[in-house]
């Protein structure tokens, strides 16, 4: 009985110390992990660009919806070499969408330039108001908590719409109208506007509200303008703090960035316009705007676009864009059988996304682009978002 004891009290022994074995590797490997995330912010390495604040605290990966297919693992491979990016960008806080003082004072000023009456609103309730025309074929909605703007036109029976269009002969002129537009309804101070990427094409509507692009501005009746915000994603250090140049060194640039809805096509400032988009009350048939509120920033380390690659072939980018070929640019994305993607890295670009429903942020991603080879033998042009924030875990 005795040497029974002794032998389960040495087990009980055996097996606390095998516990405590287990608990400091476990301990070394966390204190491991925050020195690295502590020394990653304190990095003496020779950078260019800011350090990283990490001013807004942990960020979460943002959830974007992606495109769904109709088969799964299909292998992910690259060509070519990505570009140099910043090793670090900023994140944008995004503030609570609230009323103000002025909020609906301005409201009223857009709706004017719309061509509706200052006064003519209805209370939808829930903060929603609409503007009409007197023949109830355009209206305008407005929610000025959520500060959300959406315009549209029953086309079929719009006086205007049915009349014969003058459209401009180079798409060009239509981009020379935003700056214009966005004054006009009040926009044009919003973050990232000042000198915003602008997206211009011709479209034809048909009778049945089927819509195709055109590059025959004599075939076409209305144009459709995307403005995409463009906004600093990475500052160099002042200058006394950066390194100096080596033999044969070039500095860096401080970089901007565009920012993207969920579908790359659509900017923050979408709308269809026709003539020569000077009167907004003839010319402009339908609009989409949330005017979000930018605030304060932070700079957070930033994954390689190597390491981005690395993310979609482990499940972790948003496939947004996938259209086959000879299929028009104005088509929904549909689901599609694909046998292999190809990144062509020389295309890859450091952005920003925006939800389209307020997270409270607008957060750093690369954009990744390539041709997908179809089940069917086809080709097809994709886009995949990926977040860059680099976290603890990496």
């Amino acid at each position: 009985m005795a040497s029974l004891y002794v032998t389960s009290n040495n087990a009980r022994k055996v097996v606390v110390v095998i516990i405590a074995v287990i608990v400091i590797i476990l301990l070394g490997d966390t204190i491991l992990r925050v020195s690295d995330a502590v020394r990653q912010q304190t990095t003496t390495d020779r950078r260019f660009y800011v350090d990283p604040d990490r001013a807004l605290g942990t960020i979460e990966a943002p959830k974007i919806t992606g495109i769904q297919l109709d088969n799964t693992n299909v292998p992910i491979v690259q060509e070519s070499v990505h570009p140099k990016f910043p090793d670090v960008s900023y994140v944008y806080k995004i503030e609570q969408p609230r009323e103000k003082l002025n909020t609906f004072e301005n409201a009223t000023k857009t709706a004017t330039a719309l061509g509706f009456s200052a006064q003519g609103f209805k209370d939808q309730g829930n903060n929603d108001f609409i503007w009409s025309t007197t023949d109830l074929t355009r209206n305008v909605e407005f929610n000025k908590v959520n500060q959300v703007w959406s315009l549209d036109t029953v086309y079929e029976n719009n006086t205007n719409a049915k009349k014969q269009k003058s459209m401009l002969q180079d798409i060009n002129g239509y981009i020379g109208r935003v700056p214009s537009v966005l004054n006009s309804l009040l926009f044009s101070t919003a973050v990232g506007f000042q000198s915003p990427k602008i997206d211009a094409r011709y479209l034809v509507r048909s009778g049945q509200g089927d819509i195709t692009e055109t590059q025959d501005y004599k075939q076409a009746n209305y144009v459709e303008l995307n403005v995409f915000r463009k906004i600093a994603q990475s500052d160099l250090k002042p200058s006394a703090d950066q390194p100096k140049l080596l033999t044969g060194e070039i500095k860096p640039q401080a970089t901007v960035g565009v920012v993207y809805k969920t579908d790359p096509r659509t900017g923050e400032f979408s709308s269809i316009v026709s003539n020569d988009a000077s009167n907004l009350s003839r010319d402009m048939f339908q609009m989409d705007f949330v005017n979000f509120e930018y605030g304060s920033k932070g700079s957070y380390f930033i994954v390689t676009p190597e390491e981005a690659f690395s993310r979609i072939q482990k499940g972790q980018g948003s496939l947004v864009a996938l259209s086959a070929e000879g299929t028009d640019y104005f088509e929904p994305y549909v689901k599609l059988k694909v046998n292999r993607f190809i990144v062509d890295a020389r295309k890859t670009e450091l952005g920003f996304y925006e939800p389209e429903t307020w997270t409270g942020f607008v957060y750093p991603i690369y954009i990744l682009t390539g041709r997908a080879e179809l089940e069917d033998g086809r080709l097809a042009k994709f886009t995949f978002y990926v977040d860059a924030v680099k976290r603890l875990e990496n």
